[in-house]
C-alpha cells in the first residue's frame, strides 16, 4: 500500500555559529530566539564538528520528534 503525499517545499537556511559568536556572547537567549525569526522552516547551524537544527515548521517538527528521543 502506498500513500500519496503532496509535494511541499520548505525554506532552509544554513548558518555558521562563528558568525554570530559575538551576538551569542552578549545575549544567548536573544541570539537563539533570533534564529527562529529568520523565516526559514529549517535552520542548520554549524560550530566546527557540531551540528544543530532548529525546526520552525509543524510538519518538520513532527517528523523530527522520533529522532530526538
Amino acid at each position: 500500500m502506498t500513500t500519496d503525499r503532496a509535494a511541499t517545499s520548505y525554506r532552509v537556511a544554513i548558518r555558521s555559529f562563528l558568525g554570530g559568536l559575538a551576538a551569542y556572547g552578549r545575549d544567548p537567549l536573544e541570539y537563539l530566539s533570533g534564529l527562529g525569526a529568520t523565516g526559514a522552516d529549517l535552520l542548520h547551524l554549524t560550530l566546527g564538528p557540531y551540528r544543530a537544527a532548529f525546526v520552525n515548521h509543524p510538519d518538520l517538527a513532527s517528523r523530527a520528534a522520533p529522532w530526538c528521543s
